[in-house]
């Protein structure tokens, strides 16, 4: 094998292993990591997960975002935590969405 096919395959191993699938964009029934005791989910669409972790953290934990009923809205996001029988009915706790991209937070 050539040196030079073997340093690109090297680069390209490198890449691959620094990459976190954190960044990287996910699609619809990837789990990002946790709210709490649950799991943050992308349901629909294609966003990262560092972006989706810090838009339900944002919902959960920001005071200055403004409380509209049981919607919360903030930089084209729509949020909201369904009551206790609907959260049954649904199987997620909380959920964020903004055009195609929908997050949820699922027990």
């Amino acid at each position: 094998m050539p040196i030079r096919r073997c340093a690109g395959l090297a680069a390209f191993a490198v890449a691959v292993a620094l990459t976190s699938p954190v960044n990287a964009h996910s699609e619809a029934g990837d789990e990002c990591g946790h709210a709490g005791d649950n799991t943050v989910t992308v349901a629909a669409g294609s966003i990262s997960c560092a972006d989706a972790l810090g838009v339900i953290n944002r919902y959960l934990t920001d005071p200055s975002v403004v409380r509209d009923g049981e919607w919360v809205r903030f930089d084209g996001w729509d949020c909201w935590t369904p009551s206790p029988e609907q959260q049954v009915l649904n199987a997620f706790s909380a959920e964020c969405n903004r055009g195609v991209d929908d997050i949820q937070v699922r027990d």
